[in-house]
Order: C-alpha cells, then structure tokens, then sequence
C-alpha cells in the first residue's frame, strides 16, 4: 500500500530508474493500492523487462529505507499494459495526474482501469 509519504518516494524513485533506463516518464500517478505510469519504452528493451526492473529496484531500495516496517514493501505479481499514441497521449496523462480525483468521485474510465481484472 502507498500510503503517506511511500507514494513521493516510490514515484521519485521509478523516475530515478527510468531516467537511468533512457525511458522517459509521461506521467505517474495512482492511490493507495495501483498506480497508473505513461512511459516511453524504446524497442531495445520489452515491456517486461522495463516491468521487472523497476519493480524490483523500487521494492528493493524501499526496503532499504524502511527496514523496520513488520510488512516488506512489493508489487503484485502481474501488471496490465495498454498502448496509446500521439492523439492520446493528453488524455491519458490527463487521466493520471487525476487518479486520485477520478476514484473519489467514482469518474473512472474503464478502458484504463480494467486491465487484467479477473470477474
């Protein structure tokens, strides 16, 4: 959970790693339980493994900096991935830098709050 002052952290440091990956960040975003990332992936490195690095480089440095919390940060197992272009990128950065705002008032778009959900 991102909760207080983990989310600023967390954020900060999948900024950090993709900017060392030459993946430039979008936009960021999320609440308490996922978070919604917009990132520019070029065709030397999958999806999963950009998926798997900064996974792992997040929950390892955030153990790092809490090492005294009873439960150790980590990510879910899986992860949803879209593709958009261009003409959509405003909306969907738009989309989450709001994501807060749209989960509080039940304002969410389904196409981009649905993947990989199991019914």
């Amino acid at each position: 959970m991102l909760i207080g002052d983990m989310e600023t952290k967390v954020f900060g440091l999948i900024r950090e790693k993709s900017v060392e990956m030459e993946t430039p960040l979008v936009a960021i975003g999320g609440i308490t339980d996922h978070i919604h990332i917009a990132v520019s992936i070029p065709p030397r490195l999958s999806v999963s493994e950009w998926v798997r690095t900064i996974k792992g480089f997040t929950a390892f440095e955030m153990n790092k900096l809490y090492p005294n919390r009873s439960d150790r940060f980590q990510w879910q197992g899986g992860y949803g991935v879209l593709t958009f272009g261009e003409k959509q990128v405003a909306f969907v950065t738009d989309y989450i830098h709001n994501q807060k705002h749209h989960h509080a008032e039940k304002t969410l778009y389904t196409g981009l709050e649905e993947v990989g959900t199991e019914d």
